[in-house]
């Protein structure tokens, strides 16, 4: 997901490094992408990260909250 994302920055129209960033974060084409995208990748990743540093059930819990909670982004 996040190497796909990574793809689309670099391959856009734009030549230099500023009129990309500049194009991939602006807000009237891509509102989506800051509000939505950026919040599900973050969710994902952190439910990963607790998921997979598991010491006890209870941060297996907090996983499993983090990634209902970025299941219902995605979808």
């Amino acid at each position: 997901m996040l190497l796909e994302e990574i793809r689309q920055f670099f391959f856009q129209d734009q030549s230099s490094l500023m009129g990309k960033i500049y194009a991939y974060f602006d807000l009237n084409n891509r509102v989506s992408n800051l509000f939505l995208i950026l919040p599900a990748y973050l969710l994902f990743y952190a439910g990963l990260v607790l998921r997979f540093a598991q010491t006890n059930s209870e941060s297996f819990t907090a996983a499993r909250i983090v990634m209902a909670f970025d299941l219902q982004l995605w979808f």
